[in-house]
């Protein structure tokens, strides 16, 4: 079949003349000796290559500052990473533990927040804090940086899949994907889950192809440092847990394409060894972070179950036409062109190719790519088994997806002559990055308005915000205790305990806090002067908050 390798035929699992999957045509593995006998075009090229990518990152690294717009938007997860890192920072962690959780238990009410998260994030954010202080136009930076490290790494992904046109074409695809764009302004967990999820599953393709993984004559320290990686991943978010499983996809996908047969996997004690090392080494890892930083292992919620993943399986089909461009976050269905038939059916093209790639992922090319298929599957329950389907929790599903869907695209197309099914994979690309740059391009419009207006979005820096956080620290005292509708940024911002008040989270009727804070005109508004006029006056205001103290 020309240009369609069987890539696992069974060599010896410890045999150094092992084959693994056959690389693209254009990569250093297919240079013959000669390389004047190879057209220009097809040659390596790894200074260019370097500096094309480096000059592609540093393109969307501006686009991305391009498009910030002055401020950040209300939604509170940022206030308690930045004060975990700020913590870290001032060497305190135990403060901010008591503080938050005192936050959660006292607020009555459906759950809003874990008592803390996952210290990967912050440790993550921690340099930059010490530098720049709590400036959230200054952190955004670190979304940034980390989507330039995603970049990469699924830019060497996919080079060693399908060659250096479509690498170069797929990682503004799936970089500059509206939902992905628009994060790359926010203090939040999404891009460095990324970044640090993707740079694993580049160590772990090394790992496949230099055998560390299988061989029980290679070094040990490789699956040590594994280990630690895929505990990274868990702990920036939980659902890095499946990197574990990645890990052994990869084992498994080594083990069953070469000798010795299953049943005397187990007899080499040494190969034993080596397959339990990098989980036995993200098991230490975790355990120890959580000994010296201790945050909840496994969030607890009402409604959180498996079978979310099917109950909820539409809106985790759009969420993950999000994340890969096929949808905007703000529409409902996936459209193209104006038209949400040629939307579904892109989405269903999308779907089948996917599955022709989890078909060859499980055949052709088990040991080159089981582990994303592997990955991708617990990343998919693990993020879809939340009582709330929101697209952040399918962040990595979503490139997963549309790296097997290029190479089903590749395979099915290509199946007689490779470089079709390249053009094709290469051309799906080109027409994701044409929706993206519309995008970009009415997203930095907007942040020039932004800017050119003076204005600031509402947010814990716009004025109204701020006048708020200095009335509630001139009228209380640092043991006082705040309600809000945003009880971490208060907290954050203000130095005092808080506890979340809003219309699905009523006042406590045993204590009373010394100040609420309530947006004008809100229901909670309303509610304080009808229903809790005997406890409080409103003692402040502005055109956007009120307080209230006690009488």
């Amino acid at each position: 079949m020309d240009g369609q390798v069987v890539d696992d035929a069974p060599p010896a699992v410890h045999d150094d003349d092992q084959t693994v999957d056959a690389p693209p045509p254009d990569s250093p593995e297919e240079t013959p000796p000669d390389s004047g006998a190879t057209p220009w075009w097809r040659q390596p090229h790894p200074v260019l290559v370097g500096l094309g990518l480096a000059l592609m990152v540093g393109a969307m690294a501006a686009l991305m500052f391009a498009s910030h717009r002055p401020g950040h938007w209300w939604g509170d997860d940022w206030a308690l990473y930045i004060r975990q890192a700020k913590s870290l920072v001032d060497g305190n962690p135990g403060a901010v533990t008591a503080d938050n959780e005192f936050t959660v238990t006292e607020s009555l009410g459906a759950p809003f927040s874990p008592p803390l998260y996952p210290w990967g994030f912050p440790l993550i954010l921690a340099p930059f804090v010490a530098v720049v202080g709590v400036d959230v136009d200054a952190l955004a930076v670190v979304p940034v940086l980390s989507a330039c490290v995603f970049a990469c790494a699924w830019f060497v992904l996919v080079k060693r899949r399908l060659g250096r046109a479509v690498a170069f074409i797929s990682t503004p695809a799936i970089t500059l994907t509206p939902a992905l764009f628009s994060w790359s302004e926010l203090i939040q967990s999404e891009w460095p889950f990324l970044a640090v999820t993707f740079a694993m599953l580049v160590a772990v393709d090394c790992a496949v192809d230099s055998k560390t993984l299988t061989d029980v004559t290679a070094r040990w320290w490789p699956l040590v440092l594994l280990g630690v990686g895929a505990a990274a991943a868990f702990s920036v978010r939980r659902e890095g847990l499946a990197m574990t499983a990645a890990i052994g996809g990869a084992q498994l996908g080594l083990l069953t394409t070469g000798a010795p047969p299953m049943r005397e996997w187990f007899r080499d004690r040494l190969l034993v060894l080596r397959v339990l090392v990098p989980h036995l080494s993200a098991l230490v890892t975790v355990y120890t972070l959580q000994f010296a930083l201790p945050s909840t292992l496994v969030p607890q919620y009402d409604g959180t179950s498996i079978r979310n993943t099917y109950r909820f399986s539409e809106r985790h089909f759009r969420h993950v036409a999000d994340i890969i461009g096929l949808k905007r976050p703000w529409d409902r269905y996936v459209t193209v062109l104006g038209s949400e038939g040629l939307g579904l059916a892109a989405m269903w093209f999308v779907l089948i190719s996917m599955l022709v790639g989890v078909v060859a992922a499980v055949t052709i090319h088990r040991r080159r790519d089981l582990h994303l298929v592997v990955y991708g599957l617990v990343a998919f329950a693990i993020g879809g088994s939340f009582r709330s389907a929101i697209n952040r929790y399918m962040t990595t599903v979503g490139p997963i997806v549309l790296l097997l869907a290029l190479v089903g695209v590749a395979t099915l197309v290509g199946y007689r002559r490779r470089w079709m099914g390249l053009a094709a994979a290469f051309v799906v690309c080109l027409a994701i990055v044409a929706g993206n740059l519309a995008n970009v391009n009415l997203r930095v419009e907007s942040a020039d308005r932004t800017a050119a207006a003076g204005a600031v979005e509402f947010g814990p820096t716009h004025p109204s915000a701020v006048e708020m956080f200095d009335a509630v620290v001139a009228n209380s005292e640092p043991d006082d205790v705040v309600a809000g509708p945003k009880a971490r940024a208060l907290t954050l911002m203000t130095d005092r305990r808080s506890i979340q008040v809003d219309q699905w989270r009523p006042l406590p009727d045993e204590w009373s806090p010394t100040l609420v804070v309530v947006e004008v005109n809100a229901p909670m508004d309303d509610e304080m002067l009808t229903e809790h006029g005997d406890r409080y006056e409103a003692i402040w205001s502005n055109s956007r908050f009120r307080i209230y103290a006690l009488r």
